[in-house]
């Protein structure tokens, strides 16, 4: 590129300078004013021409020139990716602060509350929900109980116990089978003895005495009867007192959990958030070592089949010829009008 001159070499005994500074100077001017680059019209394709003595020089000076451009633009995006995900990092540490602040806050505000939840559903309302079914069976036994005691009770009112199916018991049978058969009898000895036979009288007396042991049994059963239907009342009472006082807690943790998914769902969108950013980083870390740029060469650089300077030697023979007529001519015309000028110059003296 640069040959130094006799001149080059009178500057530096006069003035001297940092040589190889100089040099490097000189061959990125010289450079610069071998080098083209233009724009295609209406495209983004970018055409480069570079001049030199030698075709191979000037290949490798345009594939060196193509390489330094793709690896100035490699570089130019990863540093910026780089500086992006060192901004990521630096915040990542604020906002993993921000997802872990939100969570405690969730789980502080669930204890101080007691919103114990099983499979997405807080304990309360389960238990509220046992409770009410626990009612409805209550109450469905408490109304079977309350039914068979009103019976009961009807029947030994109009002394139907023996024949009454609701009172229903070992004994009972036992006591209505004896008596049925001893029916019989007294209705067969009725047949054949007279009304004061003493077979006949020592029938009636065992009935008299079965009658009164069955009205005794249905008493027993009674009692029984009634003791169910208190227990169920009281059950039933017991199990609404419970369900009223779950519904009330059920209500305050509802209010509750209003403020437990507001704290919930920002503790989601501070995670969301902070997972985003988390793969932005890792994708942006992993580009730092990818080439992402969308420059490709369409065309390597070829020779070219003739120099573009000088012109071929017939040209410049030719163009020699023209100008050395063109000179010889003018020179002539110059001579012979000096000549014409003296001449009148000595004839006037």
């Amino acid at each position: 590129f640069v040959r130094p001159t006799l001149l080059d070499w009178l500057k530096a005994l006069i003035a001297p300078r940092d040589a190889e500074a100089d040099k490097e100077l000189a061959a990125m001017r010289a450079l610069s004013e071998r080098v083209e680059a233009r724009r295609e019209e209406r495209s983004f394709v970018v055409i480069l021409k570079v001049w030199s003595e030698e075709p191979a020089k000037a290949i490798a000076l345009s594939d060196a020139i193509v390489e330094a451009f793709e690896a100035e633009l490699f570089q130019s995006a990863a540093e910026s990716a780089g500086r992006v995900a060192q901004n990521l990092n630096a915040r990542l540490d604020e906002l993993r602060r921000n997802v872990t602040e939100a969570e405690k806050r969730v789980e502080d505000f669930r204890r101080d509350n007691g919103l114990q939840s099983t499979n997405g559903e807080l304990v309360s309302n389960q238990l509220s929900s046992e409770l009410n079914t626990q009612v409805l069976d209550g109450q469905q036994r408490f109304i079977q109980a309350e039914t068979r005691y009103r019976q009961m009770s009807a029947a030994v009112a109009e002394g139907q116990t023996a024949s009454a199916s609701v009172f229903e018991s070992a004994n009972m049978t036992n006591l209505r089978q004896q008596y049925n058969a001893l029916q019989q009898q007294i209705g067969s000895m009725q047949l054949t003895y007279g009304e004061r036979h003493p077979r006949l009288v020592a029938a009636r007396s065992e009935r008299t005495t079965l009658e009164a042991a069955m009205k005794d049994e249905a008493r027993r059963i009674l009692e029984r009867a009634k003791g169910d239907f208190d227990r169920e009342q009281k059950a039933l009472d017991a199990l609404r007192g419970k369900a009223d006082d779950e519904k009330s807690n059920v209500f305050t943790d509802n209010q509750a959990q209003v403020q437990l998914r507001d704290l919930e769902r920002d503790a989601r969108s501070k995670a969301a958030i902070y997972e985003t950013h988390l793969a932005r980083a890792q994708q942006i870390t992993e580009r730092q070592q990818i080439d992402t740029t969308n420059i490709r060469v369409i065309s390597r650089a070829l020779p070219p089949n003739a120099r573009s300077w000088p012109p071929r030697t017939l040209i410049l023979l030719i163009g020699g010829a023209l100008l050395g007529l063109a000179i010889g001519i003018a020179a002539a015309l110059a001579l012979g009008l000096w000549k014409f000028l003296r001449g009148k110059t000595h004839v006037a003296a």
